[in-house]
Formats: C-alpha cells, sequence, structure tokens
C-alpha cells in the first residue's frame, strides 16, 4: 500500500537496519526496531501487507527469518540465549502498524514472563506419551506445574514428541490456543497457521495476539523449556468497547465463552 512504511516500495527508506544489518528473503525482511525493550531487539516483517491474508509459506518464512536472526546475535553474543517473539495482528489487538510484523528479542537474563514469578525447574517436563498427533488435550501445561499432562524427567530438558495445541482452561481471555513442542518446528508453525485460519473462517474474529517462548540457544542450559506459544483472539474489530477492563487488568480474567467450543475448534484443526 502507497502510505505504509512497510510495504515493498517504502521499507528502505522507511526503517532502520540493526547492528547485524538487514536480512531478507522472498518473503520477509527485518528492520530495526524504534522501541526497542531489549538489548537486542528487531522487527521481522512480511512482504505481505495484510496479517489476515497469509499464507502458510509466508507464515513459516517470517518465524524462519526471527530464528535465523536469533542466531546470529548468539553466534556473536553467547551470553543472549532466551529468545522470545511477540507478534499483534490489526490495530484491536494494539499493533501499532497494520502491515505484518514480529518483535522478535534475545535476552541475557531469562523469559519476561517468569522474570518476577519462577524459573522453569529442570526436572520436570512434558510427557506426551502414546497421544496422537490428533487429540486435543484441554490440561493447563506451564513450565512448573504438573498436571495430567506432565511427570518428573530424569533427563533436565522437555520432552514432547508432537507439536499439539490446547485449549487452555485458564486462560487470559476467552479464545487462547497453547502450542508446545520441543523445538519451533515448520510442524508447528503449519499448525499455528492452520489454527489462526480456523478461526478467522469459523468465529470471525479477524485481530489476535501471541506470545511464543523458545528454548534457550545454549543446548547445556540446565533451564531449558518447550517451544511454547500462546495465541489469543481479541474481540471483534467493529465493537468500540475495549475488550480489557480493570477487572481483567487487577482482578482476575473473564472468560464469556465456552471452553469446550474451542476445543472442537481445535479438534476440527487437526482433522483437516
Amino acid at each position: 500500500m502507497a502510505a505504509c512504511d512497510f510495504c515493498e516500495s517504502a521499507y528502505r527508506q522507511n526503517t532502520a537496519e540493526d547492528a547485524l544489518g538487514r536480512m531478507e528473503t522472498t518473503l520477509s525482511y527485518t528492520a530495526a526496531n524504534a522501541f526497542k525493550y531489549d538489548g537486542w531487539h528487531t522487527l521481522v516483517a512480511s512482504r505481505k501487507h495484510d496479517p489476515l491474508a497469509l499464507s502458510e509459506a509466508e507464515l513459516v518464512d517470517m518465524f524462519q527469518l526471527a530464528f535465523h536472526w536469533a542466531r546470529r546475535v548468539h553466534q556473536r553474543h553467547p551470553r543472549f540465549k532466551f529468545p522470545q517473539i511477540i507478534w499483534d495482528a490489526m490495530p484491536k489487538s494494539g499493533a501499532s502498524q497494520v502491515h505484518t510484523h514480529l518483535q522478535m528479542t534475545l535476552s541475557d537474563k531469562g523469559y519476561y514472563a517468569w522474570r518476577r514469578s519462577e524459573t522453569p525447574r529442570p526436572s520436570t517436563g512434558l510427557d506426551t506419551g502414546d497421544t496422537s498427533s490428533r487429540t486435543c488435550s484441554t490440561s493447563t501445561t506451564r513450565s512448573t506445574s504438573r498436571s495430567s499432562t506432565t511427570g518428573p524427567h530424569s533427563s533436565p530438558t522437555w520432552s514432547v514428541t508432537r507439536t499439539r495445541p490446547h485449549a487452555v482452561q485458564t486462560p487470559k481471555k476467552d479464545k487462547e490456543v497453547l502450542f508446545l513442542a520441543n523445538e519451533a518446528s515448520h510442524d508447528m508453525l503449519r499448525l499455528l497457521h492452520r489454527v489462526i485460519r480456523l478461526f478467522l473462517r469459523d468465529m470471525a474474529v479477524f485481530s489476535f495476539s501471541m506470545g511464543m517462548y523458545l528454548p534457550s540457544m545454549d543446548s547445556h542450559d540446565g533451564h531449558r523449556i518447550p517451544a511454547i506459544c500462546r495465541l489469543v483472539f481479541r474481540e471483534p474489530a467493529n465493537q468500540v468497547r475495549s475488550d480489557m477492563s480493570a477487572l481483567e487488568l487487577y482482578m482476575a480474567p473473564v472468560i464469556g465463552i465456552d471452553r469446550y467450543l474451542i476445543m472442537d475448534l481445535l479438534r476440527t484443526a487437526l482433522a483437516s
């Protein structure tokens, strides 16, 4: 689009390069973030303007370029080893630009979500057993909790044989999905794309927020976690009312949708 800073005709003039220079593929590129919140923080943009129209290949390429950037940073500065990604799609989610873009950071102090609470214990892992990849679990799984899907492991790393989406039973918002895998593999990204398309089509929600925590880039780190992705769909874009109030901010989440409806949607995504 002519007025977009990130579109093909404008991004070279309107965005800066970070210390590693600009990285580009045929589908994505990196740019320096004007408002960094960590020492190593970049923006990864798709060449597709509309985040709701991304093909599977475009989504996968954008994430893989982000992973490549993180590897380059870690090679230069090994103490930076904790990769994290956030993605807001459309203004209702808080996105400053409509154009498709991720925020990728690499921290040397751990994961933001656990800095003020707890650090994942290396003695706890995920055990999916013989569960088929077409099973939808509804158990809440946190890095240090033990539920029906967790159990002790002698190995210091997590063990997940397949990417599995979970309908989170203690969600931050109504339409939240959790993805777990050993690594942020191509299969995990394909499934993320499939679930996004499913919600856009069947629930008519056109804005979402995503957070992804990736395993430590130090293979000897005793606190390695699996790839964890939380995806939440925001309230309809045509509603003037905010989908966040003082109640959610300072008291407790308000869940106004039957979580079993989310489970059914996920089963559909996995079965297709």
